[in-house]
């Protein structure tokens, strides 16, 4: 992103991973000024799998998708060692769960 901010200020951030992937785990965040929940995925950039033009990609793609059924990206923050991808919270279990 290029500007570092700490993602504490705005969201509390649960320390409990709701689900680990490739590239990062996900929990569980609350808006301070809000108290909306959202979904944070945070990504370490020191991690080999972690390649800074596929993250600014995942973050340009999330940023243009306006649609009901695709998940928003909320904000952004970065820090000196991760990415932090907010999002809508999407409850009810593991996608690949429910297709197999």
């Amino acid at each position: 992103t290029g500007k570092f901010s700490n993602i504490e200020h705005k969201y509390h951030v649960d320390p409990r991973v709701l689900g680990r992937g490739h590239h990062g785990s996900v929990r569980e965040c609350i808006d301070r000024a809000k108290c909306q929940r959202f979904a944070v995925k945070s990504m370490c950039k020191s991690d080999p799998a972690v390649i800074p033009a596929g993250l600014a990609r995942e973050i340009r793609l999330l940023q243009e998708m306006k649609h009901v059924s695709i998940v928003q990206l909320v904000d952004v923050f970065e820090d000196a060692e991760y990415v932090h991808l907010v999002t809508d919270l999407c409850e009810g279990g593991e996608l690949f769960d429910k297709i197999v």
